[in-house]
């Protein structure tokens, strides 16, 4: 959120206050961010008006907000999919098929809506593995994703548990996870690295590969990629397009291509 013009001036467990270091008229001062219960509470607050923006909608949503004044819908070019990660502790003939399954068509169509993903084509031939109910976790706006991934798996598919990203966190720092709902950085290529090289801080799963942090190292992204289908941490299921619904009165936002809210210290108001 441009943490360098900004500064903390008060938080709790729930909410941030953020002030611009140097005050800059016509520029947005002072940010408060609200994390709601649910993303369903953060909808209904801000088509009530009591938040100015939200990030990061289900495409479904926007309906309930297109013809409301006080509102502008705002899109970006998205880069990272929507994805399931896996538990490296599946047996990797597992992974192959279940990482086949969850990003074809039978899982996409059933949580996005029609041409929302880049995506196109793929199969619905992957047969599901046998063995124990999958568990997966979800946060944020993955819920239909998750769902979606429970149907496709059949008897396989487990408890969907939708929970605060500190909690999906926490779970996936012990371990206590099979799937897990995602947008793991993809773009740029050199990011790779943070999510799966093996010694990463920010390789949230545990995967480790020397064939992958070989290729990391070379900077080689088709050996990379090569290994991500050959020994999938990940299912890669919907690139789509960066969402936000914002104030009317903020005038030309503009979503950042890295982060959503990185460009929010330029976004300009009306005097």
């Amino acid at each position: 959120m441009g943490s360098g013009p900004f500064a903390v001036a008060a938080k709790t467990g729930t909410e941030l206050h953020l002030v611009r270091r140097h005050a800059e008229a016509g520029r947005i001062n002072d940010v408060y961010v609200a994390a709601y219960a649910t993303p369903r509470d953060a909808f209904v607050h801000t088509l009530k008006g009591d938040a100015n923006a939200i990030v990061d909608l289900e495409s479904r949503w926007l309906e309930f907000f297109r013809g409301v004044p006080s509102l502008q819908i705002v899109r970006a070019a998205g880069h990272n999919a929507d994805a399931i990660m896996l538990n490296s502790k599946l047996a990797r003939t597992d992974r192959v098929l279940l990482a086949q399954l969850l990003a074809s068509p039978q899982v996409r169509d059933r949580a996005y809506a029609d041409a929302e993903c880049m995506e196109k084509g793929g199969t619905n031939q992957a047969p599901v593995p046998p063995g124990a109910p999958l568990r997966i976790l979800s946060w944020g706006p993955f819920e239909r994703l998750a769902l979606a991934a429970r149907r496709a798996l059949g008897e396989r598919g487990g408890d969907v548990a939708q929970l605060a990203p500190e909690e999906v966190l926490a779970r996936l720092r012990a371990g206590d996870f099979e799937m897990v709902t995602a947008r793991p950085l993809r773009w740029p290529l050199t990011l790779m690295a943070l999510v799966w090289r093996s010694d990463s801080p920010e390789n949230l799963t545990g995967y480790s590969n020397p064939e992958m942090d070989r290729a990391i190292d070379a900077r080689d992204w088709v050996a990379a990629n090569a290994v991500l289908r050959d020994d999938p941490p990940v299912a890669f299921i919907c690139t789509r397009d960066q969402l936000a619904v914002i104030d009317a009165r903020i005038k030309n936002p503009r979503l950042g291509p890295f982060e959503l809210l990185e460009t929010l210290p330029e976004w300009e108001t009306e005097q």
